[in-house]
């Protein structure tokens, strides 16, 4: 059978869109990465590059988890790869509480105790 073939009694599903809203803004050496919707598996590879080439260029991170409504192992995993990815460049990556949701995932996972939590500063007004 070829690849392109519909197997009998499935049926295709539309392609899911990518529901995650980025915003990125820079105070002195820190860029603050403003997360919104959801970092799942669909786009927490993509998160992750942005990170850690943040990182790799000499920038601390902090990774605003306030309007991110969803997270799942893949987002968590991406986490821990960028906090180790800081560690490995002598950067800091630090991320800010999130959701009571998220909050809830992290604290289960386990990680809360991984990472430092901070604040984005204010936005220039």
């Amino acid at each position: 059978m070829s690849d392109d073939q519909p197997v009998a009694g499935l049926r295709s599903l539309p392609a899911i869109p990518l529901v995650l809203e980025t915003h990125e803004r820079r105070a002195g050496d820190l860029v603050i990465l403003e997360l919104r919707g959801e970092l799942d598996i669909a786009t927490a590879p993509g998160t992750e590059e942005r990170v850690q080439a943040l990182l790799e260029q000499g920038s601390d991170v902090l990774l605003d988890l306030e309007a991110l409504a969803f997270i799942d192992s893949s987002g968590i995993r991406m986490l821990l790869q960028s906090h180790r990815a800081a560690e490995r460049t002598g950067r800091q990556f630090t991320i800010s509480h999130g959701s009571a949701q998220v909050e809830r995932v992290l604290t289960l996972a386990g990680v809360t105790g991984v990472f430092t939590y901070g604040s984005a500063p204010p936005a220039a007004g």
